[in-house]
């Protein structure tokens, strides 16, 4: 099953479960890096329709979380049909 959290709304998390919430101030304030590998979320994104917005998700860690790195590793295949969806997905 896959929860849904909202990013972004009044404070933050309007409809965040309030469990991970509460994990998240535990955490208030420690320093922590951010590494996403976009091979383990472009297809999985393409196929339930969601794009994530990168700088509300940074800015909703900066709220709980010194950031200290923020890396976006992604492999682009050097040419054909899949370099081209790549980069139009990108554009969206």
């Amino acid at each position: 099953m896959i929860k849904k959290i909202k990013i972004g709304l009044k404070n933050g998390a309007n409809f965040m479960n309030q469990k991970y919430l509460k994990v998240l101030e535990k955490f208030k304030n420690k320093s922590a890096g951010v590494f996403v590998d976009e091979s383990n979320l472009f297809y999985i994104q393409r196929k339930i329709g969601w794009k994530i917005d990168w700088p509300k998700l940074k800015k909703f860690l900066e709220k709980y979380f010194k950031l200290t790195v923020c890396r976006y590793y992604m492999g682009m295949p050097l040419k054909g049909r899949a370099r081209l969806e790549n980069e139009e997905f990108i554009k969206k």
